[in-house]
């Protein structure tokens, strides 16, 4: 047997510390090696010798792609892309051949993500095409919700329409016309008014004005033959009455008396008026049940309360001194529902966020705003098509409040608005568009990006093809004042049509 070799124990000694700091060093290194990857895998970096975050940013544009320039350097990508980027403001240009520059400044949180999906790029050079001449200026034009058709009242015919299909441009519009047995015959003035669309996009809700009196006309575009009067089915008064889409389809409807402030609902199935709730002063509906609405306050009689009613019961979300006009809108975005409210004798405007949840939390108990705007007097209140923004107005003052983002952004329009325009409108779901000077002005929905257009006659608001590769509007003629010209201008550069 092979005798075996023994270290001395100073030997040993000196081994097994040497073992042991190597252990030692290769659990350093690995815990130095974790670190390092959670430290980039949760964004983080080092620059000039600090920890930064890095954040997470979308960015794309229409049309889509555009180059991207990040303080004035050209970006390795293009838009429709994922930028990781430290922490900080960025200064931002998206160029593409023959189109406008979009610009702005844009502050990256670290561990946030950052979407800036909307920037729409407008063409260099736009050119106006004259689509239908009209003899006289039509009293009624509206687009459907889908921005597939486009109806104009015909000067010649009351109650007539032409009816453009926007997804074949190159059809000629159809004749729809309202039944003369669905319209109460007069000799006076008469004007038909746009209420709403249905979600079918292919029925019409339409307000006849007669004399002192009015009633409402369900006008299906698809088979003209088919519209109802509507009035007539529920057996409504032609006085003081208000008559809505109930969550936007064509046979439900809310029925408000405006003499005796009750709010009743109805439907083409079963069209007794029913009671839905009292001493309603103003109101919007949304969905099946909600019911966003005014009512005095039961206590002082110089107050009125801003009540939100889920469908069983009502909660108070807000009190208020007596107004002229109260501001109402309510809209769901990303499964939250979002309440705007203000009144026109206010210096301030509020935008809440599930408030039903808020007052039914045993923490807080009461509807606290997550955005409040000091803007004097306001007199609009919209949510864009998306519900991502909802925007308040008094004259050039606007403030917009973005639910994405949870961000407030108040402005001042150095555009007035043509007359007898009194507010901006939505032009998609985060641009917002007016006609000063006789001329478009297209901007975003914090008033940045601004860009001048074409001519349009302010009276009109204007359409989109389903792409907003085409905008539609109206113009007085050149040629003869008394025209009025529907034109159409592409969005688009030649190389991109």
């Amino acid at each position: 047997m092979e005798a075996m070799d023994f270290m001395d124990p100073s030997q040993r000694l000196r081994h097994n510390i040497l073992l042991a700091a190597g252990y030692v060093l290769i659990a350093i290194a690995l815990l130095l090696l974790t670190i390092i990857l959670l430290f980039v895998s949760y964004g983080f970096g080092l620059q000039n010798g600090k920890v930064i975050q890095s954040g997470l940013l979308f960015l794309s544009s229409n049309p889509n792609p555009a180059q991207i320039y990040m303080n004035g350097a050209r970006y390795s990508s293009d838009t429709n892309s994922k930028l990781v980027l430290p922490e900080g403001t960025y200064n931002f240009d998206l160029k593409r051949a023959g189109y406008r520059d979009w610009q702005r400044p844009i502050t990256v949180n670290g561990g946030a993500v950052e979407s800036y999906v909307y920037p729409f790029l407008f063409p260099v050079n736009l050119t106006a095409n004259t689509t239908r001449t009209y003899s006289a200026t039509p009293a009624l034009t509206t687009e459907s919700a889908d921005r597939h058709w486009l109806l104009v009242e015909r000067p010649d015919v009351f109650g007539s329409f032409d009816l453009f299909d926007l997804t074949n441009p190159k059809q000629a519009p159809t004749v729809v016309t309202i039944p003369s047995s669905v319209i109460a015959a007069t000799v006076g003035s008469q004007s038909l008014q746009l209420v709403a669309w249905a979600d079918d996009n292919d029925h019409v809700l339409l307000k006849h004005v007669y004399g002192s009196n009015a009633e409402y006309v369900l006008l299906q575009r698809s088979s003209p033959t088919d519209s109802i009067n509507v009035t007539k089915m529920l057996d409504l008064p032609l006085i003081n009455t208000d008559v809505r889409f109930r969550n936007n389809k064509y046979d439900q409807y809310l029925v408000w008396n405006t003499a005796t402030h009750e709010l009743s609902q109805a439907s083409l199935g079963s069209p007794a008026p029913q009671l839905y709730l009292k001493d309603v002063s103003a109101f919007e509906s949304y969905g099946d049940s909600t019911v966003l609405y005014v009512t005095p306050s039961p206590t002082d009689p110089s107050k009125v309360n801003f009540d939100l009613y889920d469908g069983s019961k009502s909660y108070m979300i807000r009190q208020s001194a007596v107004s002229s006009t109260y501001l109402l809108d309510v809209a769901s975005y990303n499964d939250d529902l979002y309440v705007a409210i203000s009144s026109s004798d206010e210096d301030a405007a509020f935008v809440y966020k599930n408030p039903i949840d808020q007052i039914n939390s045993t923490q807080l108990g009461a509807a606290v705003p997550v955005q409040v705007f000091r803007i004097k007097n306001p007199t609009y209140v919209s949510f864009s098509t998306t519900a991502q923004y909802v925007l308040f107005e008094n004259g050039t003052q606007l403030a917009t409040y973005d639910a994405e983002n949870q961000q407030g952004f108040s402005f001042t329009m150095s555009s007035t608005l043509d007359t007898p325009r009194t507010h901006v409108s939505w032009m998609d779901g985060a641009h917002l568009d007016l006609v000063s000077k006789g001329q478009i002005i297209a901007m975003d929905y914090d008033g940045q990006n601004q860009q001048v257009l074409v001519s349009a006659d302010p009276h009109y608001d204007l359409a989109f093809d389903q792409q907003y590769k085409v905008m539609y509007a109206f113009v007085p003629s050149a040629a003869d004042k008394s025209q009025e010209l529907l034109t159409s201008t592409s969005l688009r550069t030649p190389a991109d049509q």
